[in-house]
């Protein structure tokens, strides 16, 4: 299959920053100030720290680095979690901290993409495992039972400068296979660190119709940090014939996507639509990072003004639900208080006149006739709250 697929990955995962070790707080001034010096002159070009005095101050919650007038202040902060540089000229950088045996360690962090090799994502894709293809909530539920788990390997094979637009990319052979062992989808993924994803199917079980979604999901789901549910409208990988193509019909996608987040919404419960139009609204945030990504690429393109429109109307429209969600809300307590009531007039039956009816001796009681009335009002409140959670229009 000559046939190329684009996707894009919104936002890379944690697990594509490595960690670097910088220094140990308790060793400088001391063992660790040679490393801190280099540090602070490789990547801030801080050139006099290498002839600067070394101080700790505030209790030992500060450490200064200073020659004259000149100097840079590191912070401990109150929870002993992260530091704070602040650099000459106003520059402030903010670390995390990894406490151990009564020492303080700090690192720095940079992305995979761009300084890593290939090696270091072998970490990250794992050689072989089992994964759920389906969001379905029906099939997460019943995999607890019936293991309804595919096997997927990855393979690492290379990291190399894509011809296309020159940036740093990632090789990856994808195979997947049933729980016997049958060959069902193998294809391959070339991912940049911009997040834009290009697929080949090499080969597809005739029962596959669209192996390249299920591709696009596997790699998704380990550079993607975002949480997927069975409501989500996931970005589908597009045909294309280049990179400028694929960028363009994906912000075309994001168009179709938000007019579908709109007529789901429009028929759902109430919930469910606050929901969705929340999630909507990430997903434009997404669209207008994509559009500013690839701005050379897409420059002119009429439909980032349109995200502004859907972005505005899913706020009116989710404003609208929510005051909805209030009316359910007074319904629901007038109601239950309406019950109350009818329930006290029971209670306190006996507190009531009563009439006697000669005729078949019948004791009637004035609250068997008010009884109804609170009943009633009970049973129309509690209607009204529900249609209103029923329908978000």
């Amino acid at each position: 299959m000559d046939e190329k697929f684009y996707g894009w990955i919104p936002i890379l995962s944690p697990e594509l920053i490595i960690r670097e070790y910088l220094f140990t707080w308790s060793e400088v001034p001391g063992r660790d100030s040679e490393r801190l010096r280099k540090y602070l002159m490789d990547d801030f070009g801080v050139s006099w720290v290498q002839n600067a005095e070394i101080r700790k101050l505030q209790g030992g919650k500060e450490i200064s680095v200073f020659v004259g007038e000149k100097s840079v202040a590191i912070a401990l902060n109150a929870k002993k979690d992260r530091v704070t540089f602040k650099i000459e000229k106003g520059r402030t950088y903010s670390f995390p901290v990894e406490l151990g045996d009564d020492e303080i360690r700090i690192f720095k962090g940079y992305k995979l993409f761009r300084n890593a090799d290939k090696s270091d994502f072998k970490q990250v894709f794992p050689d072989f495992s089992e994964v759920l293809l389906s969001d379905n909530r029906f099939d997460i539920l019943f995999d607890r039972w019936f293991n309804c788990k595919h096997k997927v390997s990855y393979e690492v094979r290379a990291l190399e400068s894509c011809d296309e637009c020159g940036e740093k990319v990632l090789h990856l052979s994808v195979k997947i296979s049933n729980r016997e062992g049958e060959k069902l989808i193998e294809g391959d993924a070339w991912i940049n660190g911009s997040g834009l994803a290009k697929y080949k199917i090499m080969y597809v079980c005739p029962k596959d119709s669209h192996p390249e979604r299920i591709l696009h999901k596997l790699v998704r789901d380990i550079l993607h940090t975002h949480v997927h549910h069975s409501s989500d409208l996931p970005l589908p990988p597009i045909k294309a014939e280049s990179e400028i193509e694929a960028k363009k019909k994906i912000l075309e996608e994001y168009t179709f996507k938000f007019m579908e987040y709109k007529r789901i919404a429009s028929k759902m419960r109430l919930k469910e639509a606050i929901e969705d139009l929340s999630r909507a609204r990430g997903e434009i945030v997404y669209a207008k990072s994509f559009h500013e990504l690839f701005r050379g690429s897409l420059e002119g393109s009429p439909l980032v003004m349109s995200f502004e429109s859907f972005d505005e109307s899913f706020n009116i429209l989710l404003e609208k639900t929510s005051e909805k969600s209030h009316i359910a809300v007074n319904y629901a307590i007038l109601g239950f208080t309406s019950l109350l009531v009818a329930m006290g007039l029971l209670q306190f039956l006996y507190m009531f006149p009563s009439w006697l009816i000669p005729i078949r001796t019948l004791e009637l009681h004035l609250c068997l006739l008010l009884f109804p009335l609170p009943l009633s009002f009970f049973i129309y409140c509690i209607a009204e709250a529900i249609f209103s959670m029923s329908k978000s229009k």
